[in-house]
């Protein structure tokens, strides 16, 4: 997977964004629940499981985020390529 950055500095959550969270080096998509659960989790990239638990809305899950403190990549800055491995 490639992901080419192009910095506009929107930071409003939504879905489709990126995390990386500070600590853990990983990264995390934002994705809604809205058809089975309803709500937002995040879902680690690499693997697919570890995710945080769900949030009914976008504002709770920035205000936990806030607190482990993360970078945002927003869906509007990048464009994501999926890439056959190596």
């Amino acid at each position: 997977m490639l992901i080419e950055v192009t910095e506009k500095n929107n930071r409003e959550l939504k879905v489709g964004d990126i995390i990386e969270i500070s600590g853990n080096n990983e990264l995390y998509m934002i994705l809604s629940l809205k058809e089975t659960l309803g709500g937002y989790v995040i879902v680690n990239m690499q693997n697919g499981y570890d995710s945080f638990s769900a949030y009914r809305s976008l504002e709770r899950l920035e205000s936990d985020l806030k607190v482990r403190g993360y970078k945002l990549y927003s869906s509007d800055d990048y464009k994501l390529q999926l890439m056959p491995r190596e």
